[in-house]
């Protein structure tokens, strides 16, 4: 690497490497960065976490990396929020005298403060703005789904590389060592790639409910998601919440149904093509951020809409 141009805004991507392939997490965070780079002139810099469990060590991989990125000076460092994040780039920030931004939500830029990464408060009522203009690096990491997946490969630019980190283990203790390795089981499918999620919230007032949203998901051939309320209550699985603990996502089509509009749960799934929303409280905050909104009890909406689009389905196959 070289040192760029004083003026030049860099943005360094930090990714991660699993069985000789990108995540796909990593995948959206270099596609985000490089959208963010070609759009705003800036120079993009990326290196690769290429590691192999259970050797992997993140002092020795910040030493490394610290020592690449500092020949570079970027303003802005992204990676993607993970179990290896968390721990690599609190040491990063130290050894780079860095600020550090976890679990952010969105990367904007503001000709003022530069790029911006975004992150809910902690009682998640205002989002908090963080700008790379102060004179030192601002290493953010950001969620799942944040970026929308695109084909990475083709916005790398054209002078661009990967370039692999695989730093020598060192022969001091490690700070960290792994114990054991077991594969996450999958609960149902990645809502975070679903064109069309129907979702429930308080308002569904049973697990009952979710099989009425399973029958209208599965009409419009969509997938189920819920809010917070609906996991603590044991309705659905972990991997179905959208919002600022859970999943962020992009539908072409969000159905809201008993879902208030919480800035949690908002903050997950705002920008969704189009979204109709499903309450019976006109006052519901839902309603602020919906391109239809329906006033009216669930368990009579719902029945109706089910009964009209397999009317419509039976319609269409008997032609």
């Amino acid at each position: 690497m070289t040192k760029h141009d004083s003026d030049m805004i860099t943005i360094a991507v930090i990714l991660e490497e699993q069985g000789g392939n990108l995540t796909p997490l990593s995948r959206e965070v270099l596609a985000g960065a490089s959208a963010l780079a070609q759009t705003y002139g800036a120079v993009l810099e990326s290196l690769v976490l290429k590691s192999t469990l259970p050797d992997y060590d993140p002092a020795s991989f910040a030493d490394e990396a610290a020592a690449r990125l500092g020949k570079v000076a970027p303003q802005l460092i992204l990676m993607g929020a993970s179990s290896l994040s968390s721990g690599f780039c609190a040491l990063l920030a130290e050894k780079l005298s860095a600020g550090l931004l976890c679990d952010c939500t969105e990367v904007r830029f503001e000709a003022e403060y530069g790029f911006c990464p975004l992150r809910p408060n902690a009682a998640g009522s205002e989002k908090l703005i963080y700008g790379t203009s102060g004179g030192r690096p601002l290493i953010a990491t950001v969620r799942p789904g944040v970026f929308a997946a695109g084909r990475a490969a083709e916005l790398i630019p054209a002078d661009g590389e990967l370039r692999m980190v695989s730093a020598a283990q060192q022969a001091s203790a490690k700070l960290i060592s792994l114990l054991d390795e077991r594969a996450e089981k999958k609960q149902g499918v990645d809502i975070t790639k679903a064109d069309i999620l129907v979702a429930g919230g308080r308002g569904i007032a049973s697990c009952g409910g979710f099989e009425q949203l399973k029958t209208l998901a599965e009409l419009l051939g969509g997938e189920i998601a819920a809010s917070r309320a609906c996991i603590e209550a044991g309705w659905a699985d972990a991997s179905m919440q959208v919002g600022q603990t859970g999943r962020t996502v992009h539908p072409k089509l969000y159905i809201a149904c008993g879902i208030s509009g919480a800035i949690q749960h908002v903050t997950g799934m705002k920008d969704a093509e189009c979204i109709i929303a499903i309450n019976k409280n006109p006052a519901a905050p839902i309603f602020d951020i919906a391109d239809l909104g329906i006033v009216g009890n669930l368990e009579n909406i719902l029945p109706a809409l089910i009964k009209a689009l397999q009317e419509k389905k039976g319609e269409a196959n008997a032609v």
